[in-house]
């Protein structure tokens, strides 16, 4: 609303004050502002409402205290009569962008006595902002928090018009977008969700961006966030891209959090994180390459099952963590080919591997502990099982099915440098329900006889 200027009258006078509850003064609106400074004379959502004593009216008038409770020098916000309403609106005049407290009162003077109302407090945050951001205009703030959906201004603009934004950039005293807060909205196919430099971003709620319509979400200046919640980013169709930052607070991607995000391509994870949940990247159906953590503990159940495009999983080892993988976690990913594990892994999941149809080679080590029922079940292709420096049978559990579909011509090619023969490694597993049975005589890939009994 250009060309709006705010008239704040502040007079001085030497009568007598006197708070009172003969004046009850409330706002409607909002009391956390964020002011960009594109937006100099923006009129906020809300009215202060007026209440004298029996009825009785007077000429009142508002002044702008600061935070000690004096009056306020060159204030960044001040009240406006509009269409018969008191509203705030921003004062920017050349103030450095930070917080201002403010406190507004509301006030009349009788027979020499200045007769005050209760104060209201303003929290205000003043932003640089760029001409290609979603201006400040269009959210709701409360606290510290965004949200809880988009909203205009008193001069309130559709959301249509958001298609004409590329760049949704969160403020820096943002310590927390709400849950459901940008829940559905029809965000321009290009938008790229930022965060400004020095934010205070802590958490992003669950469902906050559920099916919104952002491109790319670059979380790599968040130095503060803890945590982005279950489904926070469930079924957005058109992100491509999630970039996580290099924090020691932040360890854990949630359950569900990117479940369904179809177009997502690829993700690296920092070495902080420990932990990716149950489902966090189910159904991701154009993810080609993940770039593990190497302080990775734990990858959960269906944590990247069904991600049917999923070529490569770059695995980064650390001696000082044990790494296992749960149910499904990889299950359906056809388009893997070769695997070849790290060797801090010691637990594959019941069917963690399950369905990859494609997977014709595996790589394992010696420290793996245990490779659980189905583990590798209906995996038809597999042939060829590298089993480098596996020195004993005896620590090692296999549940049953493991590996019900592959070939028994084929099941060990080699065993690196491991004292175990390979016959006594068939030998070994011949028995489990987890394999057909193994025929005896020469096996044509390897040359290996089976032991006569």
């Amino acid at each position: 609303m250009n060309g709006i200027v705010a008239s704040i009258p502040f007079i001085t006078t030497s009568c007598g004050s006197n708070k009172t509850n003969d004046l009850s003064l409330s706002y409607s609106g909002w009391t956390t502002l964020a002011i960009s400074t594109l937006e100099p004379n923006n009129v906020y959502d809300g009215a202060f409402s007026l209440l004298f004593k029996k009825g009785e009216k007077h000429d009142y008038q508002y002044e702008i205290l600061d935070s000690k409770g004096n009056l306020a020098n060159n204030p960044i916000i001040g009240v406006l009569t509009l269409d018969g309403q008191d509203k705030v609106i921003a004062n920017y005049v050349g103030q450095k962008p930070g917080e201002y407290s403010y406190k507004i009162e509301a006030f009349y003077t009788e027979n020499g006595t200045k007769h005050t109302s209760n104060l209201i407090d303003f929290t205000c945050y003043l932003c640089e902002w760029d001409e290609e951001y979603i201006p400040l205009s269009y959210f709701n703030f409360t606290s510290s928090e965004m949200g809880p959906k988009l909203v205009g201004p008193s001069s309130s603009m559709s959301l249509d018009e958001l298609q004409n934004y590329n760049t949704f950039c969160v403020p820096y005293f943002i310590t927390r977008i709400s849950g459901k807060a940008f829940n559905g909205v029809n965000f321009s196919s290009e938008t790229n969700l930022i965060f400004q430099d020095g934010n205070l971003l802590k958490e992003v709620g669950q469902f906050a961006f559920f099916n919104a319509t952002i491109k790319t979400a670059d979380f790599s200046n968040c130095l503060n966030l803890e945590s982005i919640e279950e489904k926070a980013f469930l079924s957005c169709p058109n992100l491509t891209q999630v970039v996580f930052p290099q924090n020691d607070k932040f360890t854990v991607i949630s359950s569900s959090c990117f479940w369904n995000c179809t177009s997502l391509t690829s993700v690296t994870f920092p070495d902080q994180i420990t932990t990716i949940g149950d489902q966090a990247f189910l159904n991701c159906k154009s993810l080609t390459q993940i770039n593990l953590s190497k302080n990775l503990s734990t990858i959960s159940n269906l944590a990247f099952s069904i991600c049917t495009s999923l070529e490569e999983i770059n695995w980064a080892e650390n001696s000082n963590t044990n790494l296992s993988t749960g149910f499904a976690s990889f299950a359906s990913d056809n388009s893997l080919t070769s695997i070849t594990f790290p060797s801090n892994l010691t637990v594959i999941g019941e069917e963690s591997f399950s369905g990859c149809t494609n997977l014709e080679s595996i790589t394992l080590h010696g420290n793996i502990k245990e490779i659980d029922e189905a583990a590798f079940r209906s995996d038809t292709k597999l042939s060829n099982v590298l089993w480098s420096d596996l020195c004993s049978l005896d620590d090692i559990t296999i549940g049953d099915y493991a590996f019900m579909s592959i070939s028994s011509s084929g099941l060990v090619n080699t065993i690196g440098d491991s004292t175990i023969t390979a016959s006594e490694l068939l030998n070994w597993l011949q028995g489990r329900p987890s394999l057909p049975p193994v025929p005896k005589g020469n096996f044509p890939t390897t040359g290996w006889t089976y032991p006569e009994e």
